[in-house]
């Protein structure tokens, strides 16, 4: 099996709002950016990041 550091795979911009998610310390996180500031990919990340850290379902809807 493949490893991967997630600091490999954060982008500098999102390593605060990283942070912050994991502390939980807040329910509603507002990231903001232009198009292709790679939102989507960072939320998706910290989804999957969630599903392997806790019993929980995850439903990831996008316009």
């Amino acid at each position: 099996m493949t490893e991967a550091r997630m600091s490999e795979k954060i982008l500098p911009a999102f390593r605060g709002p990283w942070k912050e998610v994991r502390k939980g310390e807040h329910l509603y996180y507002v990231l903001t950016g232009d198009r292709n500031s790679s939102k989507s990919t960072h939320i998706s990340i910290m989804l999957v990041y969630d599903i392997m850290r806790y019993p929980i379902n995850v439903l990831c809807l996008r316009k």
